[in-house]
């Protein structure tokens, strides 16, 4: 009985994180669309980056490093909302409510 001895190694890959996509809708407590609100996302570091609400209440953010914990925060004049904790690993649609009225 002839035994073969292998020089083959195993070798484990993880999946590549490339960016991805962070969207939703602003609303008032009853549901009705926030428009020019400002959307905050913050990385662990404290790199931010803001957009505004258009006339629907959407916002979005392109091209965020996956991987990370993200903090998401809406401000605007007439409506208090909570910050959010976001751990992005693929595309997302996050609609945030006012908080009350």
């Amino acid at each position: 009985v002839a035994s073969a001895a292998s020089n083959l190694d195993c070798i484990t890959v993880e999946p590549s994180a490339g960016p991805v996509a962070v969207s939703g809708r602003v609303t008032t407590a009853a549901g009705a669309n926030v428009s020019r609100a400002m959307v905050t996302l913050t990385n662990s570091e404290g790199a931010a980056r803001s957009t505004m609400t258009n006339s629907f209440g959407q916002y979005s953010f392109r091209d965020v490093p996956s991987g990370e914990t993200y903090v998401l925060t809406v401000s605007h004049r007439s409506y208090t909302f909570n910050p959010q904790m976001l751990n992005l690993t693929d595309n997302i649609v996050f609609d945030v409510r006012a908080v009350g009225n």
